[in-house]
């Protein structure tokens, strides 16, 4: 209230002394007025300082909102894996198979299984970790994403049959191909069984019909079987890739929840600066005088506006007017005022 008494007083008084007074000091009004009202605006500026700040925190945030929602109607549709990690746990051990088999063995190189489990295992064993690494979706991507690589690498060392140097990767991506529901299984194991018939047939056509003789037959043979014995646990392995959307394969979804992730990082960065902004509360001097004290010299100029548009308006005494005269303007004055 204190302010509001300020101002009835000094417009009232500036205004009576406008009206019956003829300063000199009316003139020079204007040049303490406009460098006040400059200050007043500068003052005003540095107010609004936080409000600005706000204003665009909060354009920020409607933004982080718009692209959050956009991304989120891009995600790709597939079902829930939560409950498949036992399943490709398992699927690793025809996997760890291989490394089982080549330790089994020992020194024994006789056989075939074990000469080529002994090649495959030193590059077999690096990717059985990864069918236990992370959970539901995240460890089919995780598997799935280093397939590929796991048979580029068996292909290299030719440990394999030359056949399959061929058509182990050939069918892997004939698998990718088939499309497969997330929950076909049964098709899936279908097209697994496939794998040894399709095999022998590309035996038969390059061995048997190029007259090789028993013993060469049965030699070639028996590496053909124990290449393909070690051959469908490695596909067996990799079988969940048959079923895995593209999506999830290729990484789409894995970048899509980075980026959601990203984008609601920003998105609480901005509302916890926003609420920061709210909070902030400045007692600077300068914060003090603009809200404390400059309201007074404000109205002060102002007022000292007021009493000099008065003066402006007032009947001009001649210059040989009395104190009568005088004495009787400010009573004719408080007359018409009350």
């Amino acid at each position: 209230m204190d302010i509001l008494y300020f101002l009835i007083s000094t417009f009232v008084l500036l205004g009576l002394l406008g009206y019956f007074t003829n300063w000199k000091f009316w003139g020079w009004i204007d040049i303490l007025y406009y460098p006040l009202g400059a200050i007043g605006v500068v003052l005003v500026f540095f107010q609004t300082e936080s409000d600005r700040a706000g204003i665009k925190l909060l354009e920020l945030e409607n933004e982080a909102t718009k692209q959050l929602a956009e991304l989120q109607n891009k995600k790709p549709v597939f079902d829930d894996y939560t409950n498949e990690d036992s399943l490709i746990s398992q699927f690793g051990k025809h996997l760890t198979h291989i490394s089982d088999y080549s330790k089994a063995c020992g020194n024994y190189h006789r056989s075939r299984l074990c000469s080529i489990s002994q090649n495959l295992s030193p590059v077999t064993s690096k990717y059985e970790s990864l069918f236990n690494q992370k959970n539901g979706v995240e460890r089919v991507y995780t598997v799935c994403s280093q397939s590929q690589s796991l048979i580029n690498e068996v292909v290299s060392i030719k440990a394999l049959d030359s056949i399959f140097t061929y058509y182990l990767p050939k069918y892997y991506s004939m698998g990718l191909e088939q499309g497969f529901h997330q929950s076909n299984y049964d098709e899936v194991n279908d097209f697994m069984q496939t794998f040894d018939r399709q095999a022998e047939k590309e035996f038969q056509r390059e061995v048997v019909n190029d007259s090789f003789d028993k013993e060469s037959q049965n030699r070639l043979k028996e590496n053909f079987e124990a290449s393909l014995y070690f051959s469908k646990s490695i596909l067996q392995s990799l079988s969940v890739c048959f079923r895995a959307p593209e999506s999830v394969r290729n990484g789409y979804l894995m970048n899509w929840r980075t980026e959601i992730e990203h984008k609601q990082g920003k998105l609480n960065d901005v509302k916890t600066k926003i609420k920061i902004n709210k909070d902030k509360i400045s007692n600077d001097t300068a914060s003090i005088f603009s809200f404390f004290y400059w309201p007074y010299i404000l109205i002060l100029a102002l007022s000292l506006k007021f009493g000099k548009a008065v003066n402006g308006i007032r009947p001009k005494d001649k210059p040989n007017n009395s104190f009568k005269k005088t004495k009787k303007s400010w009573l004719l004055f408080l007359r018409r005022l009350f």
